[in-house]
């Protein structure tokens, strides 16, 4: 069975739900607010056989190729079902 896992590009906001799992962390790097640690990705599992990703609010994630092939195949695959 695949288990589902979120995958959140987060800008400016901090993690404080237990149940997720960090992957990246920005520092110190808060527009008008100083956070210490902010978390960039993390995942969440929310229910069998499902996949999310949700994109920040950065345009410049669509000149990253891993994403744009991320989103390529999430495409092809929802497509084929």
């Amino acid at each position: 069975m695949m288990k589902a896992i979120m995958i959140l590009l987060i800008y400016g906001s901090t993690v404080q739900a237990q149940r997720l799992h960090v992957l990246a962390l920005a520092e110190n790097g808060g527009h008008h607010i100083a956070y210490t640690k902010r978390a960039k990705v993390w995942l969440d599992q929310l229910a069998k056989e499902s996949n999310f990703v949700i994109m920040g609010h950065a345009s410049e994630l669509f000149d990253n190729p891993m994403y744009v092939l991320l989103f390529r195949n999430a495409i092809s695959r929802a497509s084929k079902k």
